[in-house]
């Protein structure tokens, strides 16, 4: 019986294993994007870097210049996505018999 069940779910785990690795391989390629985007981004603006760094700026205000263009506009998106993805969840879910309880601190845990 063992054997039997082992051999219905052997093709799941092979198309779970199918979809990690190519789950980690567009985790990878974003990664490279930004890494790429970013050292542009620096290219652009060594002058600026450098003429802060030489008025007396430390490197945490200088990181936290460069990063400010990288979090803003994600986190605007993701402020409005939580109401947008919490309702259409509500919506989906109101016509099941068992529901499960959707919080908004999922989103950002997630």
């Amino acid at each position: 019986m063992e054997d039997e069940v082992a051999a219905l779910y052997r093709d799941d785990r092979k198309v779970a294993l199918i979809y990690s690795a190519f789950t980690v391989i567009a985790i990878l390629i974003s990664v490279l994007e930004l890494f790429g985007l970013s050292l542009f981004d620096i290219r652009q603006r060594r002058r600026e870097i450098a003429i802060r760094k030489v008025s007396g700026a430390s490197t945490g205000t200088i990181i936290r210049l460069l990063l400010k263009r990288y979090f803003v506009l994600p986190g605007i998106a993701f402020a409005v996505s939580i109401p947008v993805a919490l309702f259409a969840i509500h919506r989906y879910l109101e016509n099941f018999a068992f529901k499960a309880a959707v919080s908004w601190w999922l989103f950002p845990v997630a």
